[in-house]
């Protein structure tokens, strides 16, 4: 589960730029919806890193 906390906000970023996202309503709620993922996924990654520094 750690590589996909690295791996959603990377093709979050690749989206963006690579396609063309703004042309269409679906391609701004993919946008929306892929955003809300890898913010998801930070929140989980710096979670488990202050988690790891308590039990230390």
């Amino acid at each position: 589960m750690k590589w996909l906390d690295v791996l959603f906000p990377l093709a979050a970023v690749f989206y963006l730029i690579a396609f063309d996202w703004q042309e269409t309503t679906l391609g701004i709620l993919a946008a929306i919806a892929i955003l809300l993922v890898a913010s998801l996924a930070v929140t989980n990654m710096i979670l488990r890193i202050t988690q790891k520094k308590k039990k230390m």
